[in-house]
């Protein structure tokens, strides 16, 4: 396996940023369309707990836990495509999917160079 790739810590800032920056413009944009709907505040709660529950372990910058953000981001970018074909789509749709789009990106990557910090400093 090759050592750590050269300006790995700049790739890790960039990383971490976009990641923190996608989550909170997911998040937000979730939060927002849950309180311009007028649904019940349980109801968009219970949409971004899958978002809450990995804050922690993407703080800690866990490897899993960016893994699995991930993947989360899927499960808004699915209902996103299907809300942005449609011919009244707002432009906050269009954030909303941009997000989830560049959280997937920027936590993917964020994951895999976490993982090669780590295999390089010999800490698995």
């Amino acid at each position: 396996m090759p050592g750590p790739t050269p300006h790995l810590a700049a790739k890790l800032r960039w990383a971490r940023r976009a990641t923190w920056a996608s989550l909170l413009l997911l998040g937000g944009a979730v939060a927002a369309a849950g309180i311009t709907a007028r649904i019940s505040p349980v109801l968009w709660t219970a949409a971004l707990l899958p978002l809450l529950l990995l804050v922690p372990g993407t703080a800690r910058e866990s490897a899993r836990s960016l893994v699995f953000l991930s993947f989360v981001s899927l499960l808004y970018f699915v209902p996103l495509v299907a809300e942005v074909g449609e011919p009244d789509a707002a432009l906050p749709e269009w954030l909303a999917l941009f997000a989830a789009c560049s959280l997937f990106l920027s936590a993917t990557l964020h994951a895999r160079w976490v993982q090669r910090r780590r295999a390089g400093s010999g800490a698995h």
